[in-house]
């Protein structure tokens, strides 16, 4: 049964509503470029984040030490949370770090964001955030030696963002009692599944297990078609609900190993041609690779927008040097 309450339609509204909201500054500007692009979607992640802020406070059963029961509860308010706007999330930090460089005020909506990503209590979310961001600071430098090109950012200043970073999460961790429950309990659930599969334990519960369950049953079925998959059916073909809690394997059920390659090509043609002049993209097609190893990104509207709009200004600007 399809809920059409007042409250159910109003939290609908504020899901898409934000993502338009941010979309729609685009159509003001046709053709648009990177930028942006960028800039909308960090408006509509900033609007999405403060949205998701007011609900946590003004409800007391959303405890932020308790993370399983924010996760579960935040649904009531904001559709698909956290897994649907922790896309353009991880896309927009990232932004908001490089814009930061030459105007500090993006520093707000930096920290504003990161403590969204916080909030999501997602493990995916918190490795495509750390990996995107060292990939920022680090990535394109070490390429620089290999290919003996240069890159202007500063190295002592993204040291300096990294250390304060550190040491501000430190803080919050040492005297928001809140902060270091939930971070604790993260860790611990982050910690059993490593440890098991270090040491060859069997994964009984949790959702590394329902993963692991859910990409062994993937691989059986691509098995018997491995080349182009099963079409787009995907899960549904096997399950009557779920998600494949990948991107990279929902495109090796749905369109086989040709696809995947396909796939994870555009990937690496959006990175290599962006990654000296406009280094947090390619920062953040690397968040969306390590979330997207545990969670879907471009099968999500959100992310499709996104992905398909960096890919056809990728491919557009392609052409024209090429012509």
């Amino acid at each position: 049964m399809v809920p059409t309450d007042t409250f159910s339609t109003l939290r609908q509204f504020l899901s898409f509503g934000a993502f338009l909201a941010g979309a729609s500054l685009l159509m003001v500007k046709l053709p648009f470029g990177i930028e942006d692009l960028f800039k909308s979607i960090t408006i509509a992640s900033v609007g999405y984040s403060l949205v998701a802020f007011f609900y946590i406070w003004n409800d007391p059963v959303l405890a932020i030490s308790n993370p399983p029961q924010v996760k579960a509860g935040m649904r009531d308010y904001i559709v698909g949370w956290p897994q649907r706007y922790v896309v353009l999330l991880l896309l927009s930090q990232v932004y908001s770090l490089h814009k930061s460089y030459r105007n500090s005020i993006y520093l707000a909506p930096f920290i504003v964001l990161t403590a969204c990503i916080f909030l999501t209590f997602s493990r995916a979310a918190y490795i495509g955030s750390i990996g995107g961001i060292l990939f920022y600071f680090t990535g394109p430098r070490v390429l620089n030696i290999l290919t003996l090109k240069r890159w202007s950012l500063s190295i002592s200043k993204g040291v300096l963002y990294i250390i304060t970073f550190i040491v501000g999460a430190w803080i919050m961790y040492a005297t928001i009692e809140p902060v270091s429950k939930a971070t604790d309990l993260i860790t611990s659930r982050t910690y059993s599944p490593i440890s098991a599969i270090v040491t060859g334990e069997n994964i009984t519960r949790g959702s590394a297990r329902t993963r692991l369950n859910y990409w062994s049953e993937i691989l059986e079925v691509v098995a018997t078609n491995p080349i182009t998959g099963t079409g787009f059916g995907g899960i549904y073909l096997f399950r009557e609900f779920g998600s494949t809690h990948s991107q990279f394997m929902d495109i090796l059920l749905r369109m086989g190993i040709l696809g995947l390659l396909y796939y994870t090509y555009f990937y690496f043609k959006i990175m290599k041609q962006f990654l000296y002049d406009k280094p947090f993209l390619s920062a953040g097609m690397i968040s969306w690779v390590l979330l997207g190893l545990f969670h879907e990104t471009t099968t999500l509207p959100y992310g499709q927008f996104v992905f398909f709009s960096v890919l056809s200004i990728t491919l557009d600007k392609k052409s024209k040097k090429d012509g």
